[in-house]
């Protein structure tokens, strides 16, 4: 299944005008009035984590339900995914710090999650078992695999309404922040 992130305007604005968060090219599904919401979630993302994302870009992805075995799409096997209506969006723009820099409003009570790109903990490790967090590490370890490199920090604040369990999201961070 090809995954297809789109990328939705963003100019650079005072954090309480609401034209920031309005595009008239946003005509497709989830429709405008999810994504002003969901930028406005984002807004208020980047405010409460101190994340520097202002200017920089928001993307939205959808999600799949697999029905049958889950993550079998990178594990050789075959699988049966249904798109599904529910999104995941992030704001990202790059720093100078050299460190990625990621705030999940789903695990708000984690915080801020930081590292250097390249310095992925050993599996189990208690910097991330249990946590979002691994996703994060996990993105960076795939795009170098890959051959990519970060050549400056990140920031991103993400936002889904995406429920959990069963729901694939996970893949696609790696492609909406690569």
């Amino acid at each position: 299944m090809r995954c297809e992130a789109k990328i939705l305007p963003c100019e650079h604005r005072a954090a309480n005008d609401d034209s920031l968060l309005s595009s008239p090219r946003m005509t497709t599904s989830p429709g405008p009035s999810r994504d002003l919401a969901a930028r406005r979630q984002l807004h208020e993302l980047a405010q409460q984590s101190g994340l520097q994302v202002q200017g920089g870009s928001i993307l939205r992805t959808s999600s799949r339900f697999c029905l049958g075995i889950e993550h079998g799409d990178y594990n050789g096997t075959e699988l049966f995914g249904v798109g599904t209506d529910r999104f995941l969006w992030t704001w990202s723009r790059p720093n100078e710090s050299g460190r990625v820099r990621l705030f999940s409003g789903a695990f708000a009570q984690e915080g801020v999650v930081e590292f250097a790109p390249g310095t992925v903990p050993p599996p189990g490790s208690p910097v991330h078992a249990g946590r979002w967090a691994r996703y994060a590490f996990g993105c960076d370890w795939v795009l170098r695999r890959a051959g990519y490199r970060l050549g400056r920090g990140l920031d991103v604040v993400v936002h889904s309404d995406i429920p959990g369990g069963g729901m694939s999201r996970d893949r696609k961070s790696t492609r909406l922040n690569s």
